[in-house]
C-alpha cells in the first residue's frame, strides 16, 4: 500500500478556511502569491495550526514556490521588454523601405494623408492638412494692412490750448473759447468739499473726547468715613466684597475726598472694584454699617455717579505694555489655586538657602535634583501639606522652594529648617518675597567649564 498524501487546510487573506490542498497545490499557491511563509495551516493528526515556515515536511514548498515566483517574474520581465522593443521599432521606423515585387519604395506621410486636403468648419474657419503635424490646423488669414500715413499724426493734429490775458482759453483748432471762470468755480467747490471733510473729522474727534457714561460702572460712593481714615484701611474693609482695582502703578483705586483749603478728609470717598458684582455686594453689605466697630456713625454706600468737570475730557495715557501687566496682575488675583482668597502665595512659600553647593550638583548629574526633592519632601511633610517643591540645581546659593497649603505650615517649616546643618552647610530659611525669580538667577555651564570640571572630578577619583 502506498502512503496516503497529507491534505492541508489553510487560512486565506480574509482568515477564511480554504482547502484541502496537497503539497503540490501549496507550491502553486505559493508561487502565485496566495500562500506565504506566515500562512497558518492544519492537517488531520496535527495538534494545532502552525505557520508554513514552521512545518518541516512543507519546507520544499517554500523552496519550490520561490523558484516559481522567480520564473513568473522573469517571464513577465521578458514579455515587457518585447513589448517595449516593438513599440520602439514602430516609432523609429516611420519611414521604412518595403520591397514589393522587387521594387523598393519609401513609405511617406503622403500615402497616409487624407484625400481632402482642406475643409471649412461650421463657424467658417478654414482648416488645411499639415503633414508634419499629421492633422488639420486652422489656416491663417491675411492680416489687415494699414497705410503709414494713417498711423502717424500730422502737425495740424497737434493742438496746444492758448491762455489769454483776459482769463480765457482758446482752442487753436476749432476756435472755441471756454470761460476760465467755470474752471475756477469747479476748483472752489472741490476746495470747500475738502474743508468740510476736515471739519467733520475734527468734530468726530471732539465727540470721542467728551465725557460718557460707563457701561460697566464698578465704583461705589461712600460717605461716613472717619477723619483719620487711610487708603490701606479702606481696602482692608471693602476687600470682603471683592478685589479692589489697581491703577497702572499698582496702587489701589481708592479716592478720599479732601478739603481744598485745609487738605483734611471730608468723610467721603470713592472705591473702585475689579468686577461688577462686587458693587452690589458692597451696597447690600456695607450700606448703613459702621466703618469701625466703635463708631456710632453709619456709612452710606451707593453706586457712584460721574459728572463732567470742565469742557474737555483728557484721557489718561497708558502704554500697551503697562496695561497688559496690570490686567495680568488683576486676573491673577481673581484666579483660584486651592487657597483662601485672603491668603497670598508668598505667605505660604518657604525659601531654603545653602541646601547644596553648585559643584555638588554638577558632579551628581541629572538625578541630583529629584533625589534632593524627595529627601526634603519627607522632612517637610512632617509640618504640613506640601503643594509644590522645587530644587534649583544650577543656582549658586543652593536654593530650594516649598509651597505649603497653609501659612501655619510655612511658619512651622521656618522653625524646623532655619539654622539646621545639611550637607556640611547651615541652612537659611525665609519666606518668599513674591518677586524674586530663581529660574533667572541660575548659572549656565559652558563647554569649557564642563570639561574642566570632569577632568578635576576624574583626578579626585584617581586619588581615592
Amino acid at each position: 500500500m502506498t502512503e496516503r498524501e497529507t491534505l492541508w487546510y489553510y487560512l486565506d487573506g480574509g482568515n477564511q478556511h480554504s482547502g484541502p490542498a496537497s503539497s503540490s497545490d501549496l507550491t502553486a499557491l505559493y508561487g502565485s502569491g496566495h500562500v506565504f511563509d506566515t500562512t497558518m495551516l492544519w492537517a488531520e493528526g496535527k495538534a494545532e495550526w502552525a505557520a508554513l515556515r514552521d512545518i518541516p515536511e512543507l519546507a520544499p514548498v517554500c523552496v519550490q514556490g520561490v523558484a516559481a515566483k522567480s520564473k513568473i517574474a522573469a517571464d513577465e520581465l521578458e514579455l515587457w521588454r518585447a513589448e517595449m522593443e516593438n513599440a520602439g521599432a514602430f516609432e523609429e521606423n516611420k519611414e521604412v523601405e518595403v520591397d514589393i515585387s522587387g521594387i523598393k519604395r519609401q513609405r511617406t506621410d503622403e500615402e497616409n494623408a487624407p484625400k481632402e486636403k482642406s475643409f471649412v468648419d461650421d463657424d467658417g474657419t478654414l482648416y488645411s492638412w499639415d503633414s508634419t503635424k499629421r492633422g488639420y490646423v486652422p489656416k491663417a488669414t491675411d492680416m489687415e494692412t494699414y497705410d503709414e500715413s494713417e498711423m502717424t499724426f500730422s502737425a495740424a493734429d497737434e493742438v496746444i490750448p492758448i491762455l489769454k490775458k483776459d482769463g480765457t482759453v482758446v482752442d487753436p483748432k476749432n476756435k472755441k473759447v471756454r470761460n476760465m471762470d467755470k474752471i475756477e468755480e469747479a476748483m472752489e467747490r472741490e476746495r470747500e468739499k475738502q474743508v468740510s471733510k476736515k471739519e467733520e473729522k475734527v468734530e468726530k474727534e471732539k465727540e470721542k473726547a467728551q465725557w460718557f457714561d460707563l457701561k460697566n460702572n464698578t465704583s461705589v460712593y461712600v460717605s461716613g468715613f472717619p477723619n483719620d481714615v487711610t487708603i490701606t484701611e479702606i481696602v482692608e474693609v471693602f476687600s470682603k466684597c471683592g478685589i479692589v482695582k489697581e491703577d497702572a502703578k499698582g496702587n489701589p483705586r481708592v479716592k478720599i475726598y479732601r478739603d481744598r483749603t485745609t487738605g483734611d478728609a471730608k468723610g467721603d470717598g470713592l472705591v473702585t472694584f475689579l468686577r461688577l458684582p462686587s458693587v452690589d455686594l458692597a451696597v447690600n453689605l456695607m450700606d448703613d454699617t459702621a466703618f469701625r466697630p466703635e463708631m456710632s456713625q453709619k456709612m452710606s454706600v451707593s453706586v457712584a455717579k460721574f459728572e463732567q468737570k470742565g469742557e474737555e475730557y483728557v484721557a489718561k495715557v497708558e502704554s500697551k505694555k503697562d496695561k497688559k501687566q496690570r490686567l495680568q496682575k488683576q486676573e491673577k488675583g481673581l484666579g483660584w489655586g486651592g487657597f483662601d482668597d485672603m491668603v497670598k502665595r508668598e505667605r505660604c512659600t518657604v525659601v531654603l538657602k545653602h541646601m547644596f553647593s553648585l559643584q555638588e550638583a554638577l558632579n551628581a548629574g541629572l538625578g541630583f535634583a529629584a533625589e534632593l526633592e524627595q529627601d526634603i519632601a519627607e522632612e517637610c511633610c512632617k509640618v504640613g501639606q506640601v503643594v509644590r517643591l522645587k530644587v534649583y540645581a544650577m543656582h549658586p546659593d543652593g536654593i530650594c522652594t516649598i509651597l505649603f497649603k497653609t501659612p501655619e505650615s510655612a511658619d512651622k517649616c521656618l522653625e524646623l529648617m532655619h539654622g539646621r546643618w545639611f550637607g556640611g552647610q547651615q541652612v537659611v530659611a525665609s519666606l518668599w518675597d513674591g518677586r524674586t525669580n530663581f529660574h533667572l538667577e541660575q548659572v549656565t555651564e559652558t563647554a569649557a567649564d564642563q570639561e574642566a570640571r570632569l577632568e578635576k572630578y576624574a583626578e579626585e577619583l584617581e586619588y581615592k
